[in-house]
């Protein structure tokens, strides 16, 4: 959650994911998922970006 945390702030989106309407948090999230790269500028392993999208997926269940 650190990485999309981050991209949110980068994208001066200060709500937390729980607080963004969902057709705007789904903006985000494809905007993520194409565009976020480690900090050495490598791209992410498909996996680890799917573990991205699971940790949004649990703390929007876990906040209902």
């Amino acid at each position: 959650m650190k990485v999309v945390d981050e991209f949110l702030r980068l994208q001066n989106e200060h709500r937390h994911v729980q607080f963004i309407p969902p057709d705007q948090l789904n903006a985000f999230i494809c905007q993520f998922l194409v565009s976020v790269t480690k900090q050495n500028d490598e791209e992410y392993e498909p996996t680890s970006l799917g573990r991205c999208v699971s940790s949004i997926d649990r703390q929007l269940r876990s906040s209902g």
